[in-house]
């Protein structure tokens, strides 16, 4: 009689198969992680569907891209006018520095500043950070304007007064 092979029903070797350990404690514990995880996503999801995205800042309104050209020849002139118009949080323009440098010449007399974009709004706006007159911003567009600059600032041989006379003001 031929031997009889000792089989073990399907069901049987399955369970073998696939649930020998139990899941370990890890396992459980980053179940939970991900669990809680999911949930703060669903709620801070809901409340912003529920209650609407927070009110936007106040910050500013429009990006203006700024030249500062040292035309008085002061060391480091340029540099402390590009700090002031970047660090400046008082207009509703937010001024990037994008070109800093001298001018061809150091003989310019009176600190100027040049529009070059569309609008003259930022170029008064930065005459007046600087404590400049209207009659110092000068309408002048680039003809070969591949930084899309709109403001240039030429700082002249005036340039010590104006810095003590932002100074003095509070």
């Amino acid at each position: 009689m031929p031997r009889r092979k000792n089989t073990v029903p399907f069901f049987k070797r399955y369970r073998m198969r696939f649930f020998t350990k139990p899941p370990s404690a890890m396992w459980e514990a980053l179940l939970v992680v991900l669990f809680v995880a999911v949930m703060i996503y669903g709620y801070s999801f809901a409340k912003k569907i529920t209650f609407g995205a927070e009110e936007e800042s106040t910050g500013p309104q429009a990006f203006v891209r700024v030249q500062v050209l040292n035309g008085c020849g002061i060391a480091g002139a340029a540099s402390d006018v590009a700090d002031l118009l970047v660090g400046d949080k008082s207009t509703s323009y937010h001024f990037d520095v994008v070109d800093q440098g001298n001018f061809a010449t150091f003989d310019v007399r009176e600190t100027i500043v040049l529009g070059r974009g569309e609008s003259m709004d930022p170029a008064r706006a930065a005459a007046r950070l600087l404590g400049l007159d209207k009659d110092r911003v000068i309408d002048q567009p680039l003809s070969d304007n591949f930084l899309d600059i709109e403001v240039t600032v030429l700082l002249g041989q005036d340039f010590e007064t104006l810095s003590q006379s932002r100074k003095r003001r509070p």
